[in-house]
């Protein structure tokens, strides 16, 4: 499991009447593999798949809406899912940071994005609100 911070700096040079933005030449990149207790036990889902592959998919053991979950809020495209390998459909809309699906005890739910908008944790929980999957989109 992996996940990716990347930090950008702004560096502004502010005279008496002139503001300068000072090139960022190189971000800071972090990757790392979580072991909080938070995603211990979970089903782990992907790993930076590209744009439209399907993550891996997730059997569901509860009828209800599944919950999707994005660590930031969608900035271009939509994160899809889709239910037993049929047609996809919206779950996240751009702007957004959560979405459901219907499913039925015994399905299979796969999610996947369709622009990059930069490294992202997605967490699939239950109709209960209990984490039950994840999985990171990396750009």
């Amino acid at each position: 499991t992996l996940c990716r911070f990347t930090v950008e700096a702004r560096h502004d040079l502010t005279t008496p009447s002139v503001e300068t933005n000072l090139p960022n030449y190189t971000d800071f990149v972090y990757d790392c593999s979580p072991t909080s207790a938070t995603y211990s036990g979970l089903d782990y889902l992907s790993d930076g798949r590209g744009i439209t592959v399907a993550s891996d998919p997730h059997t569901t053991n509860v009828t209800g809406n599944y919950i999707f979950v994005s660590a930031i809020a969608v900035a271009s495209g939509v994160v899809e899912g889709r239910v037993n390998g049929g047609a996809w459909s919206t779950v996240i809309a751009t702007s957004g940071t959560n979405g459901t699906i219907a499913v039925t005890s015994g399905d299979t739910l796969e999610f996947r994005r369709t622009s990059d908008y930069g490294s992202v944790l997605i967490t699939v929980q239950n109709p209960s609100a209990d984490a039950v999957a994840y999985g990171t989109l990396l750009s």
